[in-house]
């Protein structure tokens, strides 16, 4: 009985192994299919063709969530900044109860960079993509071009590389590196304004995105170090507010500032010369804010806790968001063009921002879907220069002391967070510390990393959505780091 038990168990666990070999062999069929598929209509760089594939593969989900033409103009953005992607192999990685993972490694064609494109399939057939992730990844085994380079070396073949992507249309902007004290490059190209075809220079300000989230962290830090303020202070303290949600009086000034005080979303009118159009308006908004979760017990990015910090530098300043950021920050490093910069008026030397539009097979600026100005949370002005001049300042401890900035720079992994300090992101890179933050919209790439070990910096601004990518992963592989 016993062996006829265990014959019967052997054969049951036979069977289930061959059904799974089966199972497993028949999604990656499926995804291999499917990302042929996409890699064929992004190749393509037919918006036509790319839009029938969209419509045959993406999950109705997707589709509603984002609107066929809006998801087909992104994947259609992606086709002209690649130009061709070339297969390479795929791995299914997992077999969820829910999706089919995949991941495909594939080379683009005008950036000549590896990317790994993460693909996941509804499980159930007919099968749809309910998630497309594309990011650069090493070199097949075999197949990493040299990359020992002394610094003068990098920086010439660098300055090639910035002069390919710029004919493909891939790159236009500005690029520093600098190893200390020591420019090593400073390079602009591509140009600011396609209407009249006025060209990038090193001097160029460029839409910052997310980065002036840095600003901020550090105006705050800099009421700290004044006494005027603390870490641990609440927030309804401090703008006299009294939250709907019980958690509201938990949101302490450091969960702001590590993105960890669970603030949902907030609707404030833009001011002209404030942050906000009205202060007691908002603070009524934000009296009726729901929160995600319980603030210190989590990490989620927010524009709006930003936002809120703008309002508490205002409040306790007693002076507008820009004026001390002015004097607190631009003029103590010595950062002469950057600004917030009102787009409603004239302004000089400013890169206007592009996306590609696929549907009309053009590019197209940002300046009717961007914010006027640039505030608490992104959308200001600077330079390569005037960035570096800031890394500088805030390593050598001229904007903030040292036990301040060393908490600036530090993972709070008491509030959950793997990546993030006040107001910078912070991460392992070739056993070296790397401190930044970069800034995203369309037309605007931006991106600062602080090399804390090797002693580099890399500044790189595009006008062009998702330009500034695959320059900092050439540095990397250029400079070794």
């Amino acid at each position: 009985m016993y062996r006829f038990k265990l014959t019967c168990a052997l054969l049951i666990l036979s069977l289930y192994g061959a059904s799974a070999m089966a199972n497993n062999a028949n999604h990656l069929k499926v995804s291999k299919h499917i990302a042929n598929e996409l890699i064929t209509a992004l190749t393509s760089q037919d918006y036509q063709e790319i839009k029938r594939f969209t419509d045959r593969n993406i999950s109705q989900q997707n589709r509603d969530n984002l609107g066929l033409d809006r998801y087909s103009n992104y994947l259609a953005a992606e086709s002209h900044f690649h130009g061709g992607l070339d297969f390479h192999s795929i791995v299914v990685v997992d077999n969820g109860p829910s999706s089919i993972d995949s991941n495909v490694l594939v080379k683009s064609k005008n950036t000549e960079l590896w990317y790994s494109l993460s693909l996941s399939l509804t499980e159930q057939a007919p099968h749809k993509i309910s998630r497309i992730r594309l990011n650069t990844t090493d070199a097949p085994s075999g197949l990493a071009a040299p990359s020992s380079f002394d610094d003068a070396g990098a920086a010439q073949k660098l300055g090639h590389y910035i002069d390919k992507l710029s004919a493909a249309g891939t790159f236009s902007g500005a690029v520093l590196v600098a190893k200390g004290d020591q420019v090593l490059v400073a390079k602009a190209t591509g140009l600011a304004s396609k209407r009249f075809g006025v060209a990038n220079n090193i001097d160029t300000r460029f839409n910052l995105g997310s980065m002036n989230k840095m600003f901020t962290s550090v105006a705050i830090l800099r009421l700290v170090q004044d006494g005027k303020l603390k870490l641990d202070d609440y927030l309804a303290t401090v703008l006299a507010v009294e939250g709907l949600d019980k958690r509201f009086s938990q949101i302490q000034i450091q969960h702001l500032l590590s993105h960890s005080s669970g603030i949902g979303r907030l609707s404030c009118e833009q001011g002209e010369v404030s942050v906000v159009k009205s202060i007691a308006d908002c603070e009524q908004a934000l009296s009726q804010v729901e929160l995600n979760f319980t603030p210190g017990t989590n990490y989620r990015y927010s524009n709006d806790g930003m936002l809120i910090l703008g309002l508490v530098i205002e409040r306790i300043s007693g002076q507008h968001y820009d004026q001390y950021i002015k004097k607190n920050i631009y003029d103590v490093a010595g950062m002469s063009d950057t600004a917030s910069l009102d787009l409603q008026f004239p302004v000089s030397n400013a890169a206007i921002g592009y996306s590609y539009y696929g549907k009309a097979q053009s590019w197209r600026n940002n300046l009717f879907i961007h914010d006027k100005k640039g505030g608490p949370a992104g959308g200001g002005y600077s330079t390569v220069k005037d960035l570096y001049q800031f890394s500088r300042a805030l390593l050598d401890y001229k904007l903030l002391n040292k036990q301040l900035t060393t908490q600036a720079l530090t993972i709070k992994k008491q509030f959950n967070s793997t990546r993030y300090g006040f107001g910078f992101g912070i991460w392992q890179q070739q056993q070296q510390r790397v401190v930044g933050h970069n800034g995203s919209f369309p037309g605007v790439s931006s991106q600062l990393n602080m090399y804390l070990d090797s002693g580099y910096t890399v500044v790189v601004l595009s006008n062009h959505s998702f330009g500034a990518d695959p320059i900092i992963t050439k540095v990397d592989q250029l400079f070794g780091l």
